[in-house]
């Protein structure tokens, strides 16, 4: 299996909170760059080259916030549909049924891809 172009990092669970059940720290795709995963594990550092996302159910409840670097170093509006859904669709629907994705504008809003 090739690398993915993408990874991605849950930040918080909104369900379990810092439960032992918490999927924070979750990192995806199976195939993630190791080196996106590193940088991804400091958000807050790194901050101008990683984007942040939540994912949302169909009432718009909060499941989970995480960040999502592409090896190309783009936007996700710039990101091919594979990596921009790529977090929903590697975790937040099949482990809790999340359908939608956010990320953070230049303005900082959440905004919908």
């Amino acid at each position: 299996m090739s690398e993915s172009t993408y990874a991605w990092r849950i930040s918080r669970d909104m369900l379990f909170g810092d439960s032992k059940h918490s999927d924070a720290g979750v990192e995806g795709p199976r195939n993630a760059p190791e080196s996106l995963l590193a940088v991804l594990r400091q958000p807050v550092k790194n901050a101008d080259r990683v984007h942040a996302f939540r994912m949302l159910d169909d009432d718009g409840i909060l499941y989970y916030t995480g960040h999502i670097m592409a090896v190309e170093g783009v936007s996700p509006w710039a990101m091919d549909e594979e990596a921009a859904f790529g977090p929903l669709d590697d975790f937040g629907r099949p482990n809790a049924g999340a359908v939608y994705i956010q990320y953070r504008n230049a303005a900082g809003e959440w905004e919908g891809i």
